[in-house]
């Protein structure tokens, strides 16, 4: 009851959508954007069966109650069935491709709700987690983290557009769907370009790694503390050594001016106790 259906025509096409919003909205506040990608499975095509699976981010009616993040889930046309159909570094197009309708859909929902437009994630499962990674290509700007979970690979030819947003990927060891030796080549190039990606295996022969995502590796929580103007950057857990001494140097060099500005405002409050005329009465 909490998912507000809505329709918007792009290119002669009606697209429908569901957008969950949270109930406690502060003034002059803003929240977080989740945008799910669902699968190509029989059930996502059918009325709202883009929610499918979304009981693995909101367990509770307590839960639903004191969510603040904004949630989005676009439903793919069946015809033609995906969210992209060429990639964007082979080829290009004059018509958009569902995954640019739910670009566009999303800079709707970013200029008419108070939704902060530096904490937009990316979600998506089976064939959503290999459109995550075309889609971070396309609109790499749009998004402060991406989670594809038991997709394809992207385009080793886009490695670019990789390297500046984390990544936490998802994906069984023994997938008899989709392969995962591929996602774990495009990990390595990534972080051997400079980028911030990680895989979890968390299961053998089974293609839904969507649920240990979420139920055992906190993979929300991970996605809401995202935040493109941050500092601090929450890369995902098993970032190699380099990447937490480059953490910790960046603490250091922000925590030393800081702990100079307190000593020196400590300096001067003692120096005007020293100084200050003595007011007691002889």
């Amino acid at each position: 009851d909490q998912y507000t259906p809505k329709s918007s025509l792009f290119d002669r096409q009606a697209f429908n959508y569901l957008l969950f919003e949270h109930q406690a909205i502060k003034v002059r506040a803003s929240y977080p954007l989740i945008v799910w990608l669902h699968g190509y499975g029989d059930y996502e095509f059918d009325p709202d069966g883009q929610i499918k699976h979304f009981e693995l981010l909101l367990t509770s009616e307590q839960e639903v109650a004191t969510a603040e993040f904004y949630l989005l889930a676009v439903q793919c046309p069946p015809d033609p069935g995906s969210w992209f159909t060429y990639r964007s570094s082979k080829q290009a197009s004059s018509r958009d491709d569902p995954g640019d309708i739910v670009a566009r859909i999303t800079k709707k929902i970013i200029n008419e709700k108070p939704v902060n437009p530096d904490a937009v994630s990316l979600v998506g499962i089976s064939g959503g987690g290999s459109a995550c990674w075309e889609m971070v290509c396309r609109y790499p700007d749009l998004f402060a983290a991406v989670a594809p979970l038991s997709g394809a690979a992207g385009d080793p030819a886009a490695i670019d557009a990789f390297d500046d947003i984390p990544i936490w990927a998802f994906h069984n060891s023994s997938d008899y769907v989709i392969r995962v030796e591929p996602v774990r080549r495009l990990i390595q190039t990534i972080n051997a370009a400079g980028g911030s990606a990680h895989l979890t295996e968390p299961y053998g022969s089974d293609h839904n790694s969507w649920t240990p995502a979420f139920e055992r590796y906190r993979l929300l929580h991970w996605l809401l503390v995202q935040d493109r103007t941050s500092w601090i950057k929450w890369n995902p857990p098993g970032t190699r050594p380099w990447q937490r001494r480059e953490a910790a140097v960046q603490c250091l060099v922000v925590s030393i001016p800081i702990a100079a500005w307190f000593a020196e405002r400590n300096r001067r409050r003692r120096l005007l106790t020293l100084n200050a005329p003595d007011t007691r009465i002889a």
